[in-house]
C-alpha cells in the first residue's frame, strides 16, 4: 500500500540534489525540499527494518506472556472490548481502513504544519520523530505476536474477515507481523497529539487527541496491538525529548530549533 523503500531512497537522494543545487539560489524552494528528503530517507529506513516475519513461535510466546501480563496488574482486556463490536460492522471496517491509511497521512499533515507554521519548533519535534521511531524499531526487532495472530486466545483478524487486511496470509503483505511491541502507530499519534496540545491551539488540541483516541481503539479493536504496545510507544516519549535536551546542552529549544532548522541535521 505505501511507498516501497526504493523508490523512496530514490526521492530522498532526488531531493537532497534538489536541495544542495538550490541552497543559495532559491532557498525558499531548497529548505522544505532538504527536509522532505530527510523525510523520505527516515521513511526508507523505516520500511527496511519492517522485515518480512519468517517464524511465529517465540513470537506467540512472547504475545502470550504480554496478555497474562496484562491481566496480572489489570489492564484493559483486549478481547472483551473487541467482543462487544465484533458484530458492528461499519465500525469495524472503519476500524479496519484507520488502522491500515491515518497513520502515514496524519504525520506528513503535521510535519507540513509545523514546517510552514512552527518553523522555529519543526526541528525539535521533527527529531523527535526520528529518535522514538528509532527506539520503537530497535525494540521491535524481538518478535511479539499481535492478538489477531493468537486466535487460541479468542481473537479476530478483523482486517482478513472483511478483506481489508494489508498484509494477507502470514509472511507476506506490506511489513512484519511480528512487530506488535511498541505501536508505531499509537506512538507516531502520541506526539502528534502531545505536539499539537502545545502549539495547536484549541482545534489543534481536539484533533490531536481525536486522533490519539482513534489510533488506540483502531490498534485494539482490529487486534493489531495490545493496549502494552501502545503504552510503552507513548511512555518512550518524554525521556527521549528529555534525553535530546540534554544532547543540545539544555541550549533554549526556540535557539535551538531555528539553528537546526537552517542547516542541522
Amino acid at each position: 500500500m505505501w511507498l516501497p523503500a526504493d523508490i523512496a531512497a530514490v526521492c530522498a537522494l532526488s531531493l537532497f540534489v534538489v536541495s544542495f543545487a538550490l541552497r543559495h539560489r532559491v532557498p525558499a524552494v531548497a529548505n522544505p525540499s532538504g527536509e522532505a528528503a530527510w523525510v523520505c530517507a527516515l521513511y526508507t529506513m523505516w520500511r527496511l527494518f519492517n522485515r518480512v516475519d519468517v517464524h511465529l513461535d517465540g513470537a506467540a510466546e512472547r504475545g502470550v506472556q504480554i496478555w497474562h501480563f496484562e491481566r496480572a496488574i489489570g489492564l484493559g482486556n483486549e478481547r472483551w472490548l473487541q467482543e462487544r463490536v465484533i458484530n458492528l460492522s461499519p465500525l469495524i471496517q472503519f476500524m479496519n481502513g484507520y488502522y491500515a491509511i491515518a497513520h502515514v497521512p496524519a504525520m506528513i499533515a503535521f510535519l507540513f504544519w509545523m514546517f510552514f507554521r512552527r518553523r522555529a519548533e519543526y526541528s525539535r519535534w521533527r527529531s523527535l520523530l526520528a529518535l522514538s521511531t528509532g527506539a520503537d524499531v530497535l525494540i521491535r526487532l524481538v518478535p511479539v505476536a499481535p492478538p489477531r495472530l493468537l486466535p487460541e486466545l479468542g481473537f479476530v483478524d478483523t482486517a482478513m474477515v472483511y478483506n481489508q487486511s494489508v498484509y494477507g496470509g502470514f509472511g507476506r503483505g506490506v511489513s512484519d507481523q511480528l512487530a506488535a511491541m511498541p505501536s508505531i502507530h499509537v506512538g507516531w499519534a502520541a506526539l502528534i497529539a502531545w505536539a499539537l496540545w502545545r502549539l495547536g491551539g484549541r482545534t489543534g488540541r481536539v484533533i490531536g487527541m481525536a486522533h490519539l483516541v482513534l489510533t488506540c481503539f483502531a490498534v485494539v479493536l482490529t487486534g493489531n496491538h495490545w493496549w502494552l504496545d501502545g503504552l510503552v510507544a507513548a511512555a518512550l516519549l518524554p525521556p527521549i525529548a528529555w534525553i535530546w535536551t540534554r544532547v543540545v546542552r539544555l541550549a533554549p529549544l526556540e535557539q535551538v530549533s531555528v539553528r537546526l532548522g537552517r542547516g542541522g541535521p
